[in-house]
């Protein structure tokens, strides 16, 4: 490629219908389905978010990029700025010439001016080797509903953009959560009213209040209903996953269950669902060190009385002490970390999921 002209750069907007097209032909076309990752996944493509996307051109055409997204995390009171890498993908002919290895350094180089801690969809050898390990300890379950009991009377609406403010309610009062603008949240549930999408949004309410929702994988093509997302009273949310398995006809649905939500695993393994192994929600890596522990001064303060003394210097290993290691690794082998009998039951801290804001 010696003879080729090549540009690692940030994008704009004039470079929007390259990227849409090249990540709908790596990872829909592909696979025969649909090219709308796009509306898939709105906020990264976004006009206001070109900025954020990193590509390698070559000769003057896009044939590598590395998406990423800035926000805010909500983590028991401490509040993270979080940063989400996706869609990296290089063009099947353009591959083994480290191009998109090169485009993520860039990106992470370029997050760490700004976020604290970044989340990478995937886990591939190229984020292990930038120092991102899969951290977190997620539950997949396939929820069998014939086994749940549904006996928690709800209504059930199914979202249709009047809603918002409902489901804006019940996302507030979730620990761990994004932070979500008025406009940020009507964007990513708004995928519902997509007919190319699949996303569906199950809101329940008791007494007239709203109480729980459920929110579905908005990507087409999935052999299993999935839940993305859930929030609200968790017997709701149950009785919101027997109401989706009757309207779609299938006997279980999937759900991600973050190892901190004690009461759904305890409503799950009391209706004899078996927990699989954990896996990692995302590749992660903390960007700040110092950041970090600032703001988790008060979760430690609270729990412990005092602050401990974490490896601010090696981020790979301060990212599997805080958020853990999950049972089954997906990936290439990586480091283990043991958390220190004072640390047990502090951490590892609580997982967050990506739900509606996966990148």
């Amino acid at each position: 490629m010696s003879d080729r002209r090549v540009k690692l750069r940030r994008a704009d907007v004039r470079d929007l219908p390259q990227i849409r097209r090249l990540v709908n032909d790596v990872f829909m076309r592909s696979r025969g389905l649909p090219p709308v990752l796009d509306r898939a996944l709105p906020q990264l493509f976004r006009p206001d978010n070109a900025r954020n996307l990193f590509v390698a051109e070559v000769d003057g055409e896009i044939v590598s990029h590395v998406g990423t997204w800035r926000g805010e995390l909500i983590l028991l009171g401490a509040k993270l700025r979080v940063g989400m890498v996706g869609c990296v993908c290089t063009r099947p002919d353009m591959r083994r010439r480290g191009l998109a290895s090169a485009l993520f350094r860039l990106a992470l180089d370029d997050l760490r001016r700004s976020v604290d801690l970044v989340m990478v969809s995937g886990h591939i050898s190229i984020y292990k080797r930038a120092g991102c390990v899969e951290a977190g300890v997620v539950y997949k379950v396939d929820v069998d509903t014939e086994s749940v009991s549904s006996d928690f009377d709800v209504r059930v609406i199914e979202y249709d953009g009047r809603q918002l403010r409902d489901l804006i309610t019940i996302y507030q009062a979730e620990p761990v959560r994004f932070v979500r603008r008025r406009w940020e949240f009507k964007l990513l549930a708004d995928r519902s009213l997509d007919p190319h999408l699949s996303q569906r949004i199950l809101i329940a309410y008791r007494y007239d209040r709203p109480v729980a929702y459920i929110a579905t994988s908005p990507f087409p093509g999935s052999p299993t209903v999935e839940v993305f997302e859930y929030a609200g009273e968790r017997r709701a949310v149950l009785a919101l996953l027997v109401h989706l398995a009757r309207s779609t006809g299938v006997e279980k649905v999937r759900l991600r269950v973050p190892h901190h939500d004690h009461t759904m695993l305890s409503l799950l393994q009391a209706a004899g669902v078996k927990l699989p192994q954990s896996e990692a929600e995302a590749s992660m890596l903390v960007l700040n060190p110092q950041n970090v522990l600032g703001s988790l001064r008060m979760y430690f303060e609270e729990r412990l009385g005092w602050i401990p003394e974490l490896p601010l210097d090696d981020p790979t290993r301060l990212t599997l002490l805080l958020f853990g290691q999950p049972d089954r690794l997906r990936g290439p082998p990586q480091p283990s970390v043991e958390i220190p009998n004072e640390l047990a039951g502090i951490l590892p801290l609580p997982t967050p999921t990506y739900g509606m804001n996966y990148v």
